[in-house]
């Protein structure tokens, strides 16, 4: 087994000096000196049996062959060094780590809990929150509660859907009381997530008939952001219901008519396919569902 790995321990030299582009860099990153990291990388070329970096007057520069192989090198350090964290974690007590939208985290996830350590005691979940999406196979993340489209799919991963999701259009009661429709949305002041302005127009677009010109446009980073703002009167946005009926019947949004998207979402639940059957994984997931149970539906 294993007859064709090279000694283990200059591959985290190799991967740091190959992505900063300096031995020294990397020296320092290992509190070594860089002719120690010059060692270790010399060593592995003469395992390896060709060459990984060029090297010229105070400078090196990494071979076509090195460049190669450090991308697999990165990816496997990566993916062992979240699954010991992973395993480490687990051997000192259950802690699972979940990333979602702020949204979600500050309005269900948050206040509920109790709920989680009532189903799960002796497990500690740590919500993480951001736009961006996070590859679950390289991060220490355990799990994603996401809205998307369609199921996000991906080799190696276990999507459930949780929740569908219809979007519309929403601001604040005041705004909605002196906004004559559908004229009134061509101008309106318009609160949105940057990357979905374009779903906004094309959705009142299909709704009105009418092409959006807003008098003015705040532009968020996040779905929390852009339905606080216009709570405070910011402008018109969209939102997903029934996520967001709470606000509609405690009265800090209005729905106006129409639709805010030509289709429907849904919210997900992911992790790896691997792990998604361990109890930790099933007992969030359980209690995911309670939170947003598909039974609410659209309408």
């Amino acid at each position: 087994m294993f007859r064709n790995l090279p000694p283990l321990q200059p591959l985290v030299a190799f991967e740091l000096a190959a992505r900063l582009g300096s031995f020294k860099s990397a020296a320092a990153e290992l509190h070594i000196t860089p002719s120690a990291v010059s060692q270790q990388i010399r060593v592995l070329e003469e395992a390896l049996g060709f060459s990984l970096f060029e090297r010229k007057h105070r400078e090196v520069a990494i071979t076509e062959q090195g460049k190669l192989y450090w991308e697999s090198v990165a990816e496997l350090l990566a993916a062992l060094d979240r699954d010991t964290y992973r395993v480490m974690q687990r051997a000192r007590r259950a802690v699972l780590r979940v990333t979602t939208e702020a949204f979600l985290a500050n309005e269900y996830l948050v206040p509920n809990m109790a709920g989680f350590r009532a189903s799960a005691p002796g497990v500690d979940l740590r919500v993480e929150t951001g736009m961006a999406v996070v590859d679950l196979k390289r991060e220490p993340v355990d799990a994603a509660v996401r809205w998307a489209t369609d199921d996000p799919g991906g080799p190696g991963l276990r999507w459930v859907e949780l929740q569908r999701q219809e979007l519309v259009l929403v601001c604040a009661p005041e705004m909605a009381a002196t906004l004559p429709l559908p004229a009134g949305l061509e101008d309106a002041p318009i609160v949105c997530i940057e990357s979905r302005y374009d779903e906004l127009q094309a959705g009142i677009a299909q709704s009105f008939g009418i092409e959006l010109r807003p008098s003015s446009l705040l532009l968020v980073d996040s779905f929390y952001s852009m339905v606080r703002a216009a709570e405070r009167g910011q402008g018109v946005t969209f939102a997903f219901r029934p996520m967001i009926d709470p606000w509609l019947e405690a009265g800090r949004l209005v729905r106006l008519p129409g639709v805010a998207g030509p289709f429907s979402s849904a919210l997900y639940f992911g992790c790896l396919e691997r792990e998604a059957d361990r109890p930790e994984l099933c007992a969030l997931r359980a209690w995911l569902q309670a939170l947003f149970p598909a039974e609410a539906g659209l309408g």
